[in-house]
């Protein structure tokens, strides 16, 4: 379960809650490393048995596999971005950040103060217009990211097509 929340795959969200879940099961299982290490141990020095090497082959093998998650930071290693934007509102802790991907998709990702979300979907680019086929993209980020952008380069920026939305600006 712990596992399903680093793997980018389709929309997520991410908080304060998964970064307690992942301290207190990581705990648990650390916990439950060192219990068994000290009865091998005990077992080795009192009974003169050899020393089980499968729970610390196990821990370890689960310590590298979460770090390596944990480095990927939830990035998509199998594309590589073509586009990265942000846009924020003012006097609100809310914020936003627009992904495009060489393979066609975006992320569109919604930051507010203790949580974020990650929406994904399809996008079209037509001569200077930039569509995001989600339909429900501005109901999900409350209405941060629209479904339409025209694209200026000169400017560095994705203009909206509808004004209620706010401008993106193109990050270098």
């Amino acid at each position: 379960m712990m596992i399903y929340n680093l793997i980018p795959f389709g929309d997520y969200c991410r908080g304060l809650l998964n970064a307690l879940h992942l301290i207190f099961f990581g705990g648990m299982f650390l916990l439950l490393f060192l219990i068994i290490c000290s009865i091998n141990v005990y077992d080795k020095v009192k009974n003169k048995n050899k020393f089980d090497l499968i729970p610390v082959i196990l821990f370890l093998t689960f310590a590298v596999f979460l770090y390596a998650l944990l480095e990927l930071d939830y990035s998509r290693f199998w594309t590589t971005p073509t586009l990265m934007g942000s846009v924020s509102l003012d006097n609100s802790p809310k914020s936003g950040y627009l992904t495009l991907y060489k393979d066609g998709t975006f992320e569109a990702t919604y930051n507010s103060a203790d949580f974020s979300c990650t929406y994904v979907g399809s996008y079209k680019i037509d001569h200077d217009t930039l569509k995001l086929e989600r339909t429900d993209l501005s109901t999900e980020t409350d209405a941060l990211f629209a479904t339409g952008y025209l694209i200026s380069t000169r400017k560095k920026e994705l203009k909206p097509l509808h004004t209620k939305y706010r401008t993106i600006a193109i990050i270098e």
